[in-house]
This record gives C-alpha cells, sequence and structure tokens, in this order.
C-alpha cells in the first residue's frame, strides 16, 4: 500500500498512460514540474491562500524596460526561493534583449541532475497578451528514456 499526498496547489504526477507512479528526482522532474507550474501561474488560478506562482498579471498591456524587467526577475527569485524550493546561489536569471513588449529569459538553475547538467528553463514573456511560453533546455536528459 502505498500513500498519496497532493500539495496545497494540487501537485499529483501521471506517466504518459495516466497512472500513478513514483518517481524520484534523478532527472530533476519535481523540480522541473514545480518551476513550470509556479512560471505559468497565478495567484488566482489556485483556492488557496499560499499559492506561489509567478502572476505577471500585472504587467499587462504595461511598459517593458529596465526597470519592469528588474522587477521581474527579482519576481522570480522570490518566486523560486520564499519557501526553501532553491536557495538564492543556485538561481541565475539573465534576460536577452527587450523587443517591444516581448522579453526572453533564461533561469539556470543549479542543481545538477543524473548527467551533471545544470536545469535550463528558457521562457518568453508577452506583456500584450499576458502570455509565457516555457521550455526546457537540457540536451542529454532527454536520453532518460533510453535507459
Amino acid at each position: 500500500m502505498i500513500d498519496l499526498e497532493f500539495t496545497e496547489d494540487g501537485d499529483l504526477f501521471l506517466d504518459k498512460n495516466k497512472s500513478l507512479k513514483i518517481i524520484d528526482d534523478t532527472y530533476n522532474d519535481i523540480l522541473k514540474a514545480t518551476v513550470i507550474r509556479r512560471i505559468q501561474s497565478s495567484a488566482d488560478d489556485w483556492d488557496t491562500e499560499n499559492a506561489i506562482s509567478l502572476s505577471l498579471d500585472e504587467f499587462r498591456g504595461g511598459v517593458l524596460n529596465q526597470d519592469t524587467l528588474e522587477y521581474m526577475k527579482f519576481l522570480i527569485y522570490r518566486l523560486l526561493t520564499e519557501d526553501g524550493l532553491l536557495s538564492v546561489d543556485e538561481v541565475f536569471i539573465t534576460e536577452s534583449p527587450i523587443v517591444n513588449n516581448y522579453v526572453a529569459l533564461a533561469i539556470i538553475i543549479n542543481r545538477k541532475d543524473k548527467y551533471g547538467n545544470d536545469l535550463i528553463v528558457n521562457f518568453g514573456y508577452d506583456m500584450r497578451m499576458n502570455k509565457i511560453m516555457p521550455r526546457f533546455i537540457n540536451p542529454k536528459e532527454s536520453l532518460g528514456w533510453q535507459e
């Protein structure tokens, strides 16, 4: 018998066959799922007072400048560190050139996977549509299914 536990914001991990399975953190699966959920969520998405989410809604339709960008980066650092998910020295954020109302950010997380890679999350944010498009960049991690 296995006890299953849901977190306050509804984390439950399912495999491709939609059956429950126990996962470990060999490929940073739990961390990846948590980071993506937090980045793509807004505070209103969860019916709880303790939801941890990026909530970039406040930037919709705003002006994208260096101050706005620095504030976004601050929110991302806080998002990933405020509850101890990561420490401040494990998170590094870079940005690509700002174009109109779109910014591309890379979050480099110093948490080694089985292959010794850091976890890298690239995402773009479009302030006009309030849309976030995340993508993981870890070349060797995709080979895990072959083992």
